[in-house]
């Protein structure tokens, strides 16, 4: 199916367009729930023939792109990602850790899919495809990156740890682990992480509140 009468996909559509406005941001967030459906029918405006949105089936929560969810669904996410992480890390339940985390059992599942029923237990799957929003150093600057890929983003983790680590202590061998990893975004462009020690000092200097040292972005 054509997305419009003079595009077929809708990244084409949008690339003609301004981002900015809220009709185009509801499209956008509309097509996130329903990726196969037209311009018409995300408008509204679908013949009587056509398919409505009403009655497709939307795309789930956890499979939608970081940048079309509410700031209420980016917090339930970010929450919902650390009981995932804390869970395969630790092996503790996840009703154990939604308690722990102030989130029902239900938003977990529901944000991230991250988990399969096994012997009557919810277990986290080894790695999961959901998309966040993540702070990288690169090439002197900090930059935020999409990521899909659990994998990727458990590096991001130890690297931002090691970073710390290094920032207290001054340990450089601490950084040497992370010399020329690479990162893949979701748009499947590589990163490589910053290892450079002073590089890494300076983009320290230049946060506004160096202490408040947070990985994810949330838009609220």
């Amino acid at each position: 199916m054509r997305f419009s009468k003079r595009y077929n996909r809708f990244e084409d559509w949008l690339s003609t367009q301004d981002r900015h406005t809220s009709y185009i941001r509801r499209i956008t967030r509309l097509h996130s729930l329903y990726p196969r459906a037209s311009l018409d029918q995300l408008r509204g405006h679908a013949r009587a023939e056509a398919k409505r949105l009403s009655k497709g089936t939307p795309k789930p929560v956890s499979a939608r792109s970081w940048n079309t969810l509410s700031p209420r669904e980016q917090l339930a996410r970010e929450r919902a990602l650390e009981v995932l992480s804390h869970a395969r890390r630790s092996g503790q339940s996840l009703s154990h850790l939604s308690r722990e985390y102030k989130i029902s059992v239900k938003t977990v599942l529901r944000a991230t899919q991250g988990f399969e029923k096994a012997k009557g237990r919810w277990k986290p799957k080894k790695i999961d495809h959901i998309s966040r929003i993540m702070a990288i150093n690169e090439n002197d600057k900090e930059l935020f990156i999409e990521i899909t890929d659990s994998r990727y983003a458990t590096l991001i983790g130890k690297y931002h740890s090691a970073v710390k680590e290094y920032l207290n202590t001054g340990n450089i061998d601490v950084l040497a682990e992370f010399e020329g990893k690479k990162v893949k975004d979701s748009s499947g462009k590589w990163h490589t992480l910053e290892t450079d020690p002073s590089a890494i000092r300076e983009i320290n200097a230049r946060r506004e509140e160096p202490e408040f040292y947070d990985i994810y972005q949330v838009n609220v």
